[in-house]
């Protein structure tokens, strides 16, 4: 059984939730707080040996993140090997949505857009298995529970990922800064595929001319620009309301590329 080791408090409340099995759990000796003695009390309920360590070490230990005092060691999360996207494409649902990250770098990042993902219902994350950031500890905290929500599928080729995800009826729309048109302009009430760029690059070419449609976020203040995970979000609430609003038809009729 792979291991890995994950911190801070959001972190080891999912993966409790979630019935991940849990191997140590290590604490910042001296510290005391309810939150902790709770969180203690959950782990020793389960016969996890609690060793209370420095500061020193648990910054070792998390290889300098924020830890807020805890880290564990626990069950790894399937990162996609034992899941394919064929079978995910074939349990989704009729208004499924998938969210596809072409190539995010930071961690922090990643995690927080799965975090959205798991918010809002996405049926999966597609990233690509290479040039993109790991799905790590770091990954693990700014999800805050999302990794264990969502299934995230780390593809080979994200060209020929995209492809089958058409194939299957999903309609693939594109975020980029450029498009002629606005958000709410687009079409979601379909199948969805939402598809985000990288932090600095944005949409890759091919991942640009994959795309169905490409929408921008109107920007109305001084900011050029917005964090991914920011972007990732937003998108998803507008294409939440779009399905919420009873006067919405369904189909493709209206749909510009």
């Amino acid at each position: 059984m792979k291991t890995e080791r994950i911190y801070g408090m959001h972190a080891l409340d999912a993966a409790l939730t979630a019935r991940r099995v849990c191997f140590r759990l290590y604490l910042l000796e001296g510290r005391r707080s309810s939150r902790l003695e709770v969180l203690r009390r959950r782990f020793e309920a389960m016969d996890v040996p609690v060793f209370e360590v420095s500061r020193q070490t648990l910054d070792r230990m998390s290889g300098g993140g924020i830890h807020q005092g805890v880290l564990a060691e626990v069950e790894a999360v399937s990162r996609g090997e034992s899941v394919s996207l064929e079978s995910c494409l074939a349990k989704a649902s009729g208004t499924a949505v998938i969210l596809v990250l072409d190539g995010i770098q930071d961690p922090r990042n990643l995690g927080a857009c799965l975090r959205s993902a798991s918010a809002f219902g996405v049926s999966c994350v597609v990233v690509p298995r290479h040039g993109a950031a790991p799905l790590n500890a770091l990954a693990v905290k700014a999800a805050s529970g999302g990794v264990e929500q969502v299934t995230a599928l780390a593809v080979p080729n994200l060209a020929r990922a995209l492809r089958e995800i058409q194939e299957a009826g999903f309609w693939l729309i594109g975020l980029d800064p450029h498009a002629s048109r606005s958000i709410e302009q687009g079409s979601f009430t379909d199948r969805t595929a939402l598809v985000l760029g990288g932090e600095a690059a944005g949409l890759k070419r091919l991942t640009r001319e994959a795309c169905q449609d490409l929408v921008r976020i109107p920007m109305r203040g001084d900011a050029e620009s917005l964090n991914v995970s920011v972007a990732a979000g937003i998108a998803l609430y507008v294409l939440t309301e779009q399905r919420n609003r009873p006067t919405v038809a369904s189909g493709h009729g209206n749909r510009l590329k």
